[in-house]
């Protein structure tokens, strides 16, 4: 795997945009579904969600890019599935750390 500098800064602004664009299907899917009878509404708790977890998104993106950077270099010869596992991890840090931090999210619900 390279992990360059142009590589990894690349690949987080794939991630960033792919990260945002589920979001923006999901709320959709999510507010139409379970959502009032207003379609402005609807169409404005969409924007608002996609807005605030795209820049959730962008600023972890950018904030943990150089952790990935050196992660990716201290495991430029491990196997595929090690360097997997640990990104995995890395992610699942992340993603607990956020569930914590962000209010109205319940870990233990």
């Amino acid at each position: 795997m390279l992990f360059e500098a142009r590589v990894v800064a690349r690949r987080t602004l794939t991630t960033w945009w792919s990260f945002t664009a589920i979001a923006l299907v999901t709320s959709t899917v999510a507010i139409l579904v379970n959502s009032c009878d207003d379609p402005d509404a609807r169409a404005r708790a969409v924007i608002a969600t996609t807005v605030a977890v795209g820049g959730v998104a962008f600023v972890l993106c950018w904030v943990f890019a150089p952790v990935a950077w050196l992660l990716g270099r201290a495991l430029k010869r491990a196997p595929g599935a090690a360097t997997v596992a640990a990104f995995g991890a890395l992610g699942f840090v992340v993603c607990f750390a956020l569930a914590m931090i962000v209010p109205g999210t319940d870990v233990n619900a």
